[in-house]
C-alpha cells in the first residue's frame, strides 16, 4: 500500500489517502511522528498502529465533547465521526466505550425524547424525528408502551385542541370550509382522523367527512 496523497484539511488537519482513498485526518505533528509523506509505502501493521494509538482516542475525546453538550443518538454518533473522517475501527471503539460507561444509550435517549416532545409534537411527528436520528420504528413503540405502563402519555385531545385555539379556530361560526383547512393542518401534523374528529366533537363541531378525506 503506498501514500498517493496527503491534502491540507484546514490549518492544523491533513488527509491522509492511501492508494487514492482516503484513510484518516492526522495532524502535521502526526505525520512528522509517523514519518508519513506522498509516495511513501506504509504496511497494515502501520495504519492499525495509528488508529490505535491515534485515531481511537481522539474519536472518544470527541463523542465526549459532543455528548457533554446534549444527548445524541448512536447513528448520530457514527455519522458524526465519519464526518471527521475516522476509519470505521476507531468509530466502532468509541462507539463501544461510550456504551460501556453509560454514556450513550438509545433506550434512555428515546424515553427522554418522547417525554420532552409529548405536549407540543404528535405521536407520529416524534417517531419520524427519532427515526430520522436513527432509531428503530420497533424500538420507539415499545419505549412509548413501557411510558404509558409507568403512567406517562401523550393527551392527544388536549393537543389537538390547544392547537386548534392557537390558530383562532372558533367551532360555533366556523363554515364548513374553515374546519376543513384546519383538520388538513392538523393531519399534516401528524394526528389521526379520529383524533382530530373527537376533539372537533367535544368543542361542539359535529363535522362529518366524506370517507375520502
Amino acid at each position: 500500500m503506498q501514500i498517493t496523497q496527503i491534502q491540507l484539511l484546514n490549518k492544523k488537519r491533513y488527509k491522509v489517502y492511501i492508494d487514492g482513498e482516503i484513510a484518516f485526518v492526522l495532524y502535521k505533528g502526526d505525520l512528522l511522528h509517523y514519518e508519513l509523506r506522498e509516495t511513501k509505502e506504509i504496511s497494515q501493521e502501520m495504519i492499525d498502529r495509528i488508529v490505535e494509538e491515534v485515531l481511537c482516542k481522539r474519536a472518544s475525546n470527541r463523542l465526549l465533547y459532543l455528548l457533554q453538550k446534549k444527548d445524541y443518538t448512536e447513528y448520530q454518533l457514527r455519522e458524526k465521526l465519519r464526518d471527521g473522517y475516522y476509519p470505521q475501527q476507531a468509530i466502532d471503539a468509541a462507539i463501544s466505550s461510550m456504551s460501556q460507561y453509560g454514556y450513550l444509550n438509545d433506550e434512555r435517549y428515546t424515553a427522554r425524547y418522547i417525554e420532552f416532545h409529548m405536549e407540543n409534537k404528535s405521536y407520529r411527528e416524534i417517531q419520524m424525528s427519532l427515526m430520522r436520528r436513527g432509531i428503530p420504528q420497533e424500538k420507539i413503540k415499545a419505549t412509548t408502551e413501557q411510558l404509558a405502563e409507568d403512567g406517562i402519555e401523550q393527551d392527544t385531545q388536549g393537543m389537538i385542541l390547544r392547537l386548534l385555539d392557537k390558530r383562532h379556530y372558533h367551532p360555533q361560526t366556523a363554515e364548513q370550509k374553515e374546519t376543513e383547512k384546519q383538520v388538513n393542518y392538523l393531519l399534516r401534523k401528524g394526528f389521526g382522523i379520529r383524533d382530530i374528529k373527537q376533539a372537533l366533537k367535544t368543542i361542539g363541531n359535529q363535522w362529518n367527512p366524506d370517507e375520502d378525506t
